[in-house]
């Protein structure tokens, strides 16, 4: 959220700070209930301002308060269990970037090898101007292709096995046991 055109209502006049604190409440309720929709979610807003006798509610003064004494009911760890702490979200954003960080750089690496492979066949580069790290890259890289086609291999012996199968069968029906 872009707080640049926000200003303080610190120095403003207490007519002028309720109609702030009125159009903000009601930007707030928008966006309360835009949130309950599109996540399903129930949600109760009730907020105190300077001054004033009565909270503002929404939805509803009972439903707000509904919501806040369903979520009293229930167990203290249970209540702990759906909150999340700023460092823990942030734990979290940072786990998710370093996993996308490293799934990157594995692909990179991989696209790498394949070009050093090629340039390799090709007899643009020769295998002693290689340095370890490339030669532990290709070595990666032909694991990798040999599991994939032993996989292919098994894969076209079983399609093999399943034709040989369905021709005997055909030859077998088209001869119903004559000669």
């Amino acid at each position: 959220m872009n707080l640049k055109g926000v200003r303080t209502s610190s120095n403003l006049d207490p007519s002028s700070k309720k109609a702030v604190i009125e159009k903000r409440l009601e930007s707030l309720s928008k966006q309360a209930n835009e949130l309950s929709i599109l996540c399903g979610i129930e949600i109760g807003l009730i907020v105190f301002a300077p001054g004033e006798n009565n909270p503002y509610t929404w939805p509803s003064s009972t439903k707000a308060k509904d919501i806040v004494r369903e979520y009293l009911a229930c167990p203290g760890d249970k209540r702990l269990n759906n909150l999340v702490n700023h460092k823990k979200y942030l734990q979290l954003a940072v786990n998710a970037r370093e996993d996308y960080i490293n799934k990157i750089e594995q692909m990179v690496e991989e696209m790498e090898m394949e070009n050093l492979f090629n340039q390799l066949v090709e007899g643009a580069k020769a295998f002693n101007e290689l340095g370890v790290r490339e030669i532990n890259g290709l070595k990666k890289l032909f694991a990798v292709k040999r599991i994939k086609l032993e996989e292919r291999k098994k894969t076209l012996n079983e399609d093999v096995e399943k034709e040989i199968g369905s021709n005997e069968k055909i030859v077998g029906e088209e001869t119903d046991g004559h000669p």
